[in-house]
């Protein structure tokens, strides 16, 4: 399993780490991003987390076969509704957020037929410090990450997302997201 390209959307403590991780693994040939703050782009690519800076969610996701989207909660909607019309049919869309009936219903209000490309899930790692400064290839390693599929996700999709987190070292569980939440 190789990616060809992973848009980071959020090039923060938690975006960063799962690029620098899949870089490490060898699962991602080229990887993109995107942060609200020009500061934040241009910090990852000197620390060489990604391979190119975007200008909007848009233009990072457009072609994109995995896109990670580690923004706060409450920036979730508008991150989705930016990368709709963008997002690849066959592309995996993941998350990081810490809750996910919220995620989910931002996604339902947004994604339109591409809800299905999405597989919510809650790594529960991290640090007392945020920021790409501190991302590390190593944050996820012998951590739990827990997948929420929706009934609109694919099986494949799931299998590729679980199969995306054992890789770079997590114990990999299943809910519903009423459960973790």
């Amino acid at each position: 399993m190789t990616f060809q390209r992973l848009a980071l959307i959020g090039c923060g403590l938690m975006g960063g780490s799962f690029a620098l991780a899949l870089r490490q693994a060898g699962l991602v040939q080229t990887i993109v991003g995107f942060s609200a703050s020009e500061k934040t782009r241009q910090r990852a690519l000197e620390l060489q987390v990604i391979d190119q800076a975007c200008a909007s969610v848009a233009e990072a996701v457009q072609g994109a076969d995995l896109v990670l989207l580690a923004v706060p909660v409450g920036a979730m909607h508008a991150s989705f509704a930016a990368m709709r019309d963008a997002l690849q049919p066959s592309a995996l869309l993941m998350d990081v957020g810490s809750t996910k009936c919220d995620v989910i219903a931002a996604a339902q209000a947004t994604l339109g037929e591409r809800l299905s490309c999405f597989v919510p899930a809650h790594p529960i790692a991290g640090k007392e410090v945020a920021g790409i400064d501190h991302a590390e290839a190593a944050l996820y390693q012998d951590r739990r990450t827990i997948l929420t599929p929706l009934p609109k996700t694919g099986i494949h999709k799931t299998q590729a997302a679980h199969e995306v987190w054992t890789a770079i070292g997590s114990h990999v569980s299943t809910m519903t997201p009423e459960a973790h939440d």
